[in-house]
């Protein structure tokens, strides 16, 4: 293809190829994170950041699980966790995806271990992983396998396998996660730590992350079209908002960047037992119903 051309020529290549076409935004399987974001686009490369145990892992597996058992090709890519540990958590959130196994409308063939069995969900363990042999093994498995998203659980945790200082080589790993996912035409997400900032910083509002809270966040900020921050109230002790409405169980999404769209802030209803991800509206509804 050529690089340089008529606006006229790359309009025909793109409105004739049906793989173009076909490139359509994928949800989040969270309606009012899509009702911001308007979905992801194939060559977006998104980052999920949070304190420790907050629940950015909870958050990037609600996702892959939900997208796989719906039928898109998902890889998720462990850097922190073993096999046993990763496959528990999914199985316990397709638990609740698939429906409460004590109800008497519960379909054997429908069980969590045969939904994920029959989904195209590809796991990648390796604790050593370096950002090269990850992008070279990608190439190859994507597409072998028609991946549309891969997940990266963590960035630091492969900046640390680098052997360099782990700011300095965020940004490679974060050029190198964007350049694979333009190439091969696929969503990157990946999660990413903070810094200690927010833990000195006073009051509830100081409490919130922000983008330069981002372990090298000038790098996430610039390469990442979407940055997605995870935030729970309870976590620093706030139970009840200014009007005394319960807090237990928020988990936020703020949208802290979002190169084509919207920003904004999501609530969502952690079921602390299976780690399944709701929206705080529906909660709301059947608990005061």
């Amino acid at each position: 293809m050529d690089k340089i051309a008529h606006i006229k020529e790359f309009i025909n290549r793109t409105y004739n190829d049906k793989d173009v076409i076909n490139s359509v935004a994928i949800n989040t399987d969270f309606k009012d994170i899509d009702n911001i974001v308007g979905g992801l686009i194939p060559g977006e490369f998104v980052v999920i950041g949070g304190r420790p145990a907050m629940g950015k892992t909870t958050f990037a597996l609600n996702m892959a699980v939900k997208k796989a058992i719906g039928g898109v090709p998902v890889a998720y890519v462990s850097t922190c966790q073993n096999e046993q540990q990763l496959l528990s958590r999914a199985l316990s959130i397709a638990g609740d995806t698939s429906g409460n196994p004590s109800s008497s409308q519960y379909d054997a063939e429908k069980s969590p271990l045969s939904e994920l069995t029959a989904s195209p969900f590809f796991l990648y363990f390796n604790q050593d992983l370096t950002i090269d042999a990850l992008t070279g093994d990608l190439k190859q498995f994507v597409r072998q396998n028609d991946i549309k998203v891969v997940y990266v659980d963590y960035l630091q945790f492969i900046a640390y396998n680098e052997g360099f200082d782990a700011n300095d080589t965020i940004g490679k790993i974060c050029f190198l996660l964007k350049k694979l996912a333009v190439e091969l035409q696929i969503i990157v997400i990946a999660i990413s730590e903070l810094n200690r900032n927010l833990e000195h910083r006073e009051g509830v509002d100081g409490k919130i992350p922000q983008l330069s809270d981002l372990r090298g966040s000038c790098f996430i900020e610039e390469l990442a079209d979407v940055v997605l921050m995870v935030h729970r109230p309870e976590y620093f002790g706030v139970f009840c908002d200014e009007y005394g409405n319960d807090l237990h169980n928020l988990f936020e999404i703020i949208i802290s960047k979002n190169s084509f769209g919207n920003t904004g802030k999501v609530k969502l209803y952690l079921n602390k037992n299976s780690g399944y991800l709701s929206s705080w509206n529906d909660y709301q509804k059947i608990s005061f119903s």
